[in-house]
């Protein structure tokens, strides 16, 4: 399943390493894949996916510490399902113009919410956040792509990460407002 993926590695060790993980995690991510698709062949097609874009970029995967590769795995897998689920039912992107406007007035949001959260407090309200929300913070804050590499990575347009990034900060900031209203 996984063979088109160990060609494009260079060396013997990462070869290893990929089909240990492989072996650790297939009916994980299979599982996750085949419920935002519902279908068999295309959580398949996914997780090989998954895959063929891990050892496209192996340096990305490999620097991971080994406890993070299952969730970096799994943000690249229900990206990939959400796409695949996207193109199988023709759905329209959406005109993301005021959502990108909205999101570039706030650069230092993240700064700041981090400041006025504890990180049990961030963990929870992170936690809350939809799959899609949670992996692009997590991909930003956690592992600091930017924009063109997060977008590079999943193989998403610039614009829908800058949607992804922009609702999980909204929600976020209404966490924090909502956290303000009952301590007055």
């Amino acid at each position: 399943m996984i063979s088109a993926a160990l060609a494009v590695l260079q060396t013997d060790e990462q070869r290893k390493d990929l089909t240990d993980f492989y072996e650790k995690n297939k009916n994980r991510l299979y599982s996750i894949a085949f419920s935002k698709l519902h279908n068999r062949e295309d959580a398949e097609d996914a997780v090989q996916e998954t895959f063929l874009r891990i050892a496209n970029k192996p340096e990305r995967f490999f620097q991971i510490s080994q406890n993070k590769r299952t969730a970096f795995a799994d943000v690249i897998i229900r990206n990939i399902a959400v796409d695949m689920y996207k193109k199988n039912s023709a759905i329209e992107e959406v005109e993301l113009t005021d959502i990108i406007s909205a999101a570039n007035q706030e650069p230092d949001f993240q700064e700041n919410i981090f400041a006025m959260l504890s990180s049990d407090e961030l963990i929870r309200c992170i936690s809350e956040l939809s799959p899609l929300q949670r992996d692009i913070l997590e991909l930003n804050v956690y592992q600091g792509l930017t924009i063109r590499e997060m977008s590079q990575f999943l193989s998403i347009s610039e614009n829908v990460v800058r949607q992804r990034l922009y609702r999980a900060r909204k929600s976020l900031r209404l966490y924090l407002e909502n956290k303000e209203s009952n301590n007055v």
